[in-house]
């Protein structure tokens, strides 16, 4: 079973954007181009947005917690799955993806 972020579908961007903001944008395009042919890919580039905008761990587990209630049904399947396996959501997140990024970088 695959699992991928929601489409996100921007109706407004400023004309113009710091290059942290482009860099932003260009991941986000990245991770909604390699939804349907690598979900972890696609994943890996919208963490790297949180990594820029939380810049350590506790933030990024903080914002994970606070938003694991917006997702749909198939990612809180999944939720429950990384639950019943004895695993705090936000921690297991983070922690699987942070040797990826810390080889990817988003530098």
């Amino acid at each position: 079973m695959r699992y991928t972020a929601q489409f996100f579908r921007v109706h407004y961007l400023p004309t113009e954007l710091n290059e942290e903001q482009k860099l932003a944008l260009a991941l986000m395009r990245e991770g909604d181009g390699l939804r349907h042919s690598h979900s972890g890919y696609s994943f890996l580039s919208y963490y790297k947005i949180l990594n820029m905008v939380k810049k350590n761990g506790p933030a990024q587990k903080a914002w994970i917690k606070r938003s694991i209630g917006k997702l749909d049904k198939k990612a809180t399947e999944r939720i429950d799955e990384i639950q019943k396996g004895g695993e705090v959501v936000e921690d297991y997140l983070y922690h699987s993806c942070r040797c990826a990024l810390a080889h990817a970088g988003v530098d």
